[in-house]
């Protein structure tokens, strides 16, 4: 029964340096006392087309190491949404990249990568894909809050490298659901090569 009373005054004593921020790591013993003055600013949404020849080798080529490149979503053929990268992880998807006075919009962006073999260029983006991709931005744009305006393709902030999301990509049908503005639909030309 002493045993008992011991391991109990222990699990208490524990808890009690757990409450007042007290932690134990490979540094020793240290004080936790968390800052609200973290993480990183996400201001853009930036969409891309895969250009690969299937929903299996897309996953394949975003989560392999050798290729240093991720998006933080993959939208499969049927609308199927994938989480790849945490939101407050920077993932390598922008690459040289420019919008405004803003540069290297890898680290104040998130990725949206949508498959199509084309990459927008010759197939269109199946319906499911859409849909998936219209609610995503809306939880986003809401929870960054994200000016639409902000609501970017590839081929915007890397003119002279990337067409993608293509001239298939149909920019009116975001526009009427409010998650990407007028210009934008208005510049509709600008992922052509």
């Amino acid at each position: 029964m002493l045993i008992f009373f011991i391991i109990l005054a222990l699990l208490l004593f524990v808890m009690i340096l757990l409450f007042f921020g007290v932690r134990v790591g490979k540094q020793g013993i240290y004080f936790w006392k968390k800052s609200p003055n973290f993480g990183r600013p996400i201001r853009y949404i930036i969409i891309h087309g895969t250009g690969l020849t299937s929903d299996k080798e897309a996953l394949s080529y975003l989560r392999d190491k050798s290729k240093e490149v991720s998006c933080h979503y993959f939208i499969d053929s049927k609308g199927t949404l994938f989480q790849l990268v945490r939101d407050s992880d920077i993932a390598w998807h922008a690459g040289e990249s420019f919008w405004g006075n803003d540069k290297s919009l890898n680290f104040t962006s998130l990725g949206i990568e949508l498959f199509n073999p084309s990459a927008g260029n010759g197939k269109a983006y199946t319906a499911q894909q859409y849909r998936t991709l219209i609610k995503l931005l809306n939880l986003l744009i809401n929870k960054y809050d994200i000016p639409v305006s902000n609501v970017l393709g590839h081929c915007d902030i890397a003119p002279d490298r990337k067409t993608d999301p293509g001239y298939l990509f149909d920019w009116d049908r975001l526009y009427y659901a409010n998650v990407c503005d007028l210009s934008r639909v208005q510049k509709r030309g600008r992922c052509e090569r």
